[in-house]
């Protein structure tokens, strides 16, 4: 049988890590309480945001990035890989602290972000991205972000707020979220994709004879067996 990948209707890709990825993912495994490459980004908004809205715009921005469905699988398995699904919820919760008193705000908040910071992450199972929606008095929010480093650098998450509020702001404003997901179909047609830039995908940089993956939504399963010329 030639070395070929096999993956169920799950799984959109499969691909190596990177050299500084692979150093973050030593970096977790060795110290899983650092936060050293967690990043947290908080957002204070002047409104009410929609929470139905809101659940959309992620789930819309999680079909435009695909760093947002990937998660890294490394056991039993000779070289650690990254696996992009095709559908993968981002983390989201709400949290009404609208009938707090300013004397204990504060500290409610500072709780929260200190606790989700310290969470930190299970690669290959967390979302690697999620979101603390908190409604605050005076009928206004705080968004915190919080992220592994290893699917996105500093520098991106401005992009990421752009499109989020970019389809937040369309939804408000009546448009569906099936024609987003054309749209959004038709720019993933026209980028370029990840395997571009590492052009390392599984069937190549590895030599399994098959690689059979099962996904649900707590667990991901990997069977395998090494080539016989191997």
């Amino acid at each position: 049988m030639s070395d070929k990948a096999l993956v169920n209707s799950k799984v959109e890709n499969i691909y190596s890590l990177t050299p500084l990825q692979e150093g973050m993912l030593f970096h977790n495994l060795y110290n899983k309480n650092s936060t050293d490459y967690v990043l947290q980004n908080i957002l204070s908004v002047d409104y009410d945001l929609s929470t139905e809205n809101v659940k959309t715009a992620l789930r819309l921005l999680s079909k435009r990035f695909s760093v947002l469905r990937t998660l890294f699988f490394y056991q039993k398995i000779d070289k650690p890989q990254q696996i992009v699904l095709k559908d993968r919820k981002i983390e989201y919760e709400i949290i009404d602290l609208s009938s707090s008193t300013s004397n204990c705000l504060k500290k409610e908040i500072n709780k929260i972000i200190k606790d989700d910071l310290h969470r930190n992450f299970d690669l290959q199972f967390d979302s690697l991205l999620r979101l603390n929606m908190i409604k605050m008095p005076d009928h206004k929010s705080k968004l915190i972000w919080t992220m592994h480093h290893i699917i996105v650098d500093g520098w991106c998450t401005g992009k990421l707020f752009k499109k989020f509020f970019e389809y937040y702001s369309r939804l408000c404003n009546g448009e569906s979220e099936e024609d987003i997901l054309n749209e959004i179909n038709s720019e993933l047609i026209s980028s370029a994709s990840f395997s571009d830039y590492t052009s390392l995908p599984l069937a190549r940089s590895n030599g399994l004879r098959n690689s059979v993956i099962s996904s649900s939504s707590d667990s991901l399963l990997v069977v395998y067996s090494k080539s016989a010329s191997t």
